[in-house]
């Protein structure tokens, strides 16, 4: 019996690791490396100096950290890969920054842009997000150690076409990023009432009637503290490891204008800061882009996963789109405040791979916080026009 085909990206195909030489290698970081019970059972048996240094939660087993990063990590190289080989490491190991999915009728690979390679690649590759076709690795052969978590299984040439029709939205050269995240918002509830077979067909019809839009002209209103894009980016570069000039970047950003009732205050941004952004408007428009495009190759929107990572980005497509307009403004608001902190019309290349795989790393493979989820609920629940003007910046 054949076994389904493999769709990949050209960027995730392009990737190959840079090891000791990597600005920002993975193993450095301070998020927790799984390790399947398939390897923790060798470890144990056959290479006791890997085994002790796992340690063991309610989710099961992970690497031990230090302040250095991961115990294996030794002058910045994995010393499980460097004298053991590629084959001992842990499936998640193997499989960084790549993401395998299985969804019935084909397998697919997509990466994620925490990496900076892979960052990289997304952002100056010519035609990253084109899709081709791959080999699953040794350790996933035949699909092995893949689950399927994905409630709608495509059918075969399903997913290629509806991706494939969102890809070619997401980076349409005659739209702004507004317009784009304007259309995605109509598709989610359309998408929401149509059958998946359907999908591609619906797409492609709301990308050939959507309309390019102005930024209003007023100065976005001050937004209660949970509710402003400020707090909800700020939320997410307070987790570890996030460089203090993008904290500071933000808040300097904006101004606390005054108090609610409730004691919460409430932020607007500055006005040369608005002002600075409709010059910054157009060059940063392909990053925007590029992170929505990256998102969907990640995620497999709006094929909806009910895998932990899935289910932080809602239960349903209307709450997926959602959560990936709202992704894509906290970028946007990330990199404008930068810009009008550096006084810079275009940020230097080096810097946007910089900002995107320390954002990644804190959106991509950590739970949402608290405030996100909060405005996410706000919008899911009815509040559609706080959305809209998010977009369009009349609020901030």
């Amino acid at each position: 019996m054949s076994q389904p085909a493999l769709t990949s990206f050209e960027y995730i195909e392009a990737f190959s690791c840079l090891a000791d030489q990597c600005p920002s290698s993975c193993c450095n970081d301070a998020w927790r490396i799984a390790v399947d019970n398939e390897h923790v059972a060798q470890y144990q048996k056959d290479y006791p100096p890997i085994y002790n240094i796992l340690a063991k939660d309610e989710q099961g087993y992970f690497m031990q950290s230090d302040e250095n990063g991961c115990r294996a990590l030794d002058k910045g190289l994995c010393i499980i890969h460097r004298d053991h080989g590629e084959h001992l490491l842990s499936d998640t190991c193997q499989n960084y920054p790549r993401m395998f999915r299985d969804l019935g009728a084909l397998y697919t690979k997509g990466g994620t842009m925490s990496c900076p390679e892979v960052a990289r690649l997304c952002l100056t590759m010519d035609s990253p997000f084109s899709m081709t076709t791959g080999t699953l690795p040794v350790n996933h052969a035949e699909g092995h150690g893949l689950v399927p978590n994905n409630p709608v299984k495509p059918e075969s040439g399903q997913w290629q076409q509806t991706l494939g029709a969102l890809l070619a939205l997401a980076q349409d050269e005659s739209l702004s990023a507004e317009a784009i995240l304007l259309t995605l918002q109509k598709l989610g509830p359309m998408m929401e009432s149509t059958p998946a077979s359907d999908w591609a067909g619906v797409i492609a019809q709301a990308h050939h009637s959507a309309e390019e839009t102005s930024l209003s002209e007023e100065m976005p209103r001050a937004m209660a503290g949970r509710m402003s894009l400020m707090i909800v980016a700020l939320e997410a570069l307070t987790r570890p490891g996030s460089p203090e000039v993008l904290r500071q970047a933000l808040t300097t950003a904006f101004t606390i204008t005054d108090h609610a009732k409730d004691g919460v205050p409430s932020f607007q941004l500055q006005a040369d800061i608005a002002t600075h952004y409709r010059s910054m408007r157009p060059a940063l428009a392909q990053t925007l882009k590029r992170f929505i495009a990256g998102e969907i190759s990640r995620t497999g929107f709006p094929f909806i996963s009910t895998s932990s990572a899935g289910q932080d980005y809602g239960h349903s497509v209307a709450q997926w789109t959602t959560t990936l307009i709202v992704r894509t403004l906290m970028l946007r608001t990330i990199l404008l405040s930068l810009g009008g902190k550096i006084n810079a019309i275009e940020l230097p290349q080096d810097m946007l791979v910089e900002v995107m795989y320390n954002y990644c790393r804190k959106v991509n493979h950590l739970p949402a916080g608290g405030c996100e989820h909060e405005l996410r609920q706000e919008i899911d629940q009815g509040n559609a026009a706080l959305l809209t003007d998010l977009i369009l910046m009349n609020a901030q």
